[in-house]
């Protein structure tokens, strides 16, 4: 036989197994072993292969099952294809209309047989007889891409499902090239027929406010402010109508020989729009007539309105503590929300939002950075100081534009400070220690002996000359009923003896300067242009590139006043244009000292001389026109006695 019993047993058991593999019992001592447990293990092995026989029979006709379902599928779809192909070829005559509008429409899955789906998965998933069979058929499905219906299966995933029907439609709904190209270009026409129907209703509603502003009318009689006849006090108009008739206004002045009424001059529509604009915007007729010859039209209105509203919110980075990228950081993280402001500066930021206060966080009061106007940069940019220089403020206070010189400096060379007002004194040495200055001289005197007390010794010069404030009447909007004509008078006198002054401070021979820049924050010429075309007449400059890429150029002209031609190098900065405050900022290079000091003085006096001829002139005239009014009362009262007179004669 070939050995004792127990080594054939080993031989079976190493060749064959024990037919415990598939448990976790452990191997059986078979010396210790009884006969009626290796019986009860005989057995057991037995039933095992028996088992695992049977489903390797029942998993191959299963598999055979799928490939003859699947074969069947595919002959359907061959099928399919067919037909769609004959019915594509008979409809490819006809134009594209609404009857072709079936293939167009996505193919729905059938309601029934997934509603069937639906129950028989909730009964299965209820009673939980799902069997080992029906869950490897599935994954056996799922791995073919057969869609199988409620018949054949009595289980199947939503996600199957939703495939399977998704690549019917797709494989069905597929369209010739033809069929494309009719969609889109249906699609076309649509899109040119919504724009055509958009363009017609824009020009029905041009049409319509044009016939309402052909049907204004100025009031007859005498127009008080706003079109308003005077002693009509029950006739009060809103906002919104007075914004509407200075609409009608320019639009009659815009075609005046067309839309005018009969026996109307323009002046009098000048005058109906001046009362206006002074009624709606509450400005006083001079200063409103003077904005009117700088913003002719319609522009006018577009100033007024952003002067109204007010400016963003605007930081500076002190460079000699921070940088901008870090102080953003730091800002952020406070719950502010910054930008920062464009190309032109490197060191603004623009504060959207903010959960704290701005003049309170721990960075403005260790000097990080200062609260500024974006437009007060512009003059710091154009005079472009530089390292070991010598430079003075003539107008300093509060500090802003001074600490950013000094921070473009490097804390080198010598700035000096000025400022004739000892209460805002204090204001520019608070924010010179905060933000950290230490080659600063703050000093206090009248602007116009700088050149006595320094001499001819600067290498720049920066004025930012006080001003009327028309630039920023969104920051004092007090400015639009207190401005007048003599206010004026007396700021430009300053203004140009004090441009005088900061050019005589200036060294013409420095290897690195003899630059001035001259600043204002108002729009109008009698403060900007008149004052520089006063200088050039008056001292050895000429007027140079400030560097600026913002801004319009200067005037050259204005009503019946022409100005140096190189004005056009001046820039201006408009709220409505360019969303900043009003300013001016001109750049100015000295060539020589032609003037002394004493001449100095001598045209100052010549400028006082000047302005006292014009307010005596100015008087002159009022006592003419005083004594005119005299005269003519005189008159009329020797007409009313002499009427009298006639009238008791009469009666006798």
């Amino acid at each position: 036989m070939g050995g004792t019993g127990r080594a054939r047993r080993r031989k079976r058991r190493r060749v064959h197994g024990t037919g415990l593999e598939h448990t976790d019992a452990k191997e059986v001592n078979h010396f210790d072993v009884g006969a009626g447990q290796r019986d009860r293990i005989r057995r057991r092995r037995l039933a095992y292969q028996l088992e695992k026989a049977g489903k390797e029979q029942v998993e191959d006709r299963q598999l055979s099952s799928l490939i003859n379902r699947k074969k069947n599928w595919e002959k359907e779809r061959r099928k399919n294809e067919a037909k769609n192909k004959d019915d594509s070829q008979e409809q490819d005559a006809l134009p594209f209309s609404d009857e072709n509008a079936k293939w167009l429409k996505v193919k729905q899955s059938d309601s029934s047989t997934t509603k069937q789906q639906q129950t028989t998965k909730m009964k299965l998933l209820q009673s939980g007889e799902e069997s080992d069979s029906d869950a490897s058929e599935l994954d056996h499905v799922q791995n073919l891409s057969i869609p199988i219906n409620s018949n054949d299966a009595q289980v199947d995933s939503s996600q199957g499902d939703s495939s399977t029907e998704h690549e019917e439609d797709s494989e069905s709904d597929e369209l010739p090239p033809d069929k494309l190209e009719l969609a889109s270009e249906k699609i076309l026409q649509e899109r040119q027929q919504q724009a055509d129907d958009a363009a017609a209703e824009m020009h029905d509603e041009r049409k319509r406010a044009g016939q309402h502003l052909d049907q204004f009318r100025l009031e007859t009689g005498v127009l008080g402010r706003g079109g308003v006849q005077d002693g009509d006090e029950d006739n009060v108009k809103t906002r919104e109508d007075m914004l509407q008739t200075i609409r009608a206004i320019l639009h009659v002045l815009a075609d005046f020989k067309t839309r005018k009424e009969p026996n109307r001059s323009r002046s009098e529509y000048m005058q109906g729009l001046l009362d206006s604009v002074c009624k709606c915007f509450g400005y006083n007729e001079e200063l409103a007539e003077m904005l009117m010859d700088i913003f002719p039209n319609a522009e006018i209105v577009d100033f007024m309105e952003a002067s109204e509203s007010p400016r963003p919110l605007t930081i500076r980075t002190n460079t000699l503590k921070t940088r901008r990228r870090e102080l953003a950081q730091a800002l952020i993280s406070r719950g502010m929300n910054v930008d920062p402001i464009d190309k032109w500066s490197k060191v603004g930021l623009v504060v959207y939002e903010s959960q704290v206060p701005v003049g309170a966080t721990p960075e403005y009061l260790a000097g990080h950075y200062m609260i500024q106007s974006a437009s007060s940069f512009l003059p710091v940019v154009a005079l472009a100081p530089k390292e070991n220089e010598k430079i003075v403020d003539l107008a300093a206070a509060p500090g802003g534009k001074t600490s950013y010189i000094g921070a473009v400096m490097n804390n080198t060379g010598v700035l000096v400070a000025n400022d004739l007002r000892k209460d805002r004194i204090k204001a520019l040495v608070a924010n010179v220690h905060r933000l950290g200055l230490r080659n600063t001289i703050v000093c206090n005197y009248d602007g116009m002996r700088i050149p006595s007390v320094f001499g001819s010794c600067f290498d720049r010069v920066l004025l930012d000359a006080p001003c009327s404030g028309t630039g920023i009447i969104s920051h004092d909007p007090a400015v639009k009923m207190n401005r007048r004509r003599k206010d004026l008078y007396n700021t430009t006198r300053i203004q140009k003896e004090l441009i005088l002054a900061a050019i005589d401070s200036l060294n013409p021979d420095s290897p690195t300067g003899g630059y001035i820049v001259y600043s204002t924050c108002s729009v109008l010429v009698d403060e900007n242009e008149a004052v520089i075309d006063y200088a050039l007449r008056k001292r050895d400059v000429r007027i140079v590139e400030s560097g600026l890429s913002l801004g319009i150029p200067g005037f050259t002209r204005m009503k019946q006043h022409r100005f140096h031609p190189d004005l056009r190098l001046s820039r201006r900065i408009h709220p409505h244009i360019h969303n900043l405050d009003g300013f001016f900022v001109c750049k100015l290079k000295k060539l020589s000292n032609k003037k002394d000091f004493d001449s100095a003085k001598n045209e100052s006096e010549q400028v006082d001389k000047e302005m006292t001829d014009v307010k005596a002139s100015e008087a002159e005239h009022d006592a003419e026109a005083k004594a005119n009014n005299k005269e003519q009362e005189k008159h009329t009262k020797k007409m009313r006695t002499k009427e009298k007179k006639s009238k008791r004669k009469s009666k006798r």
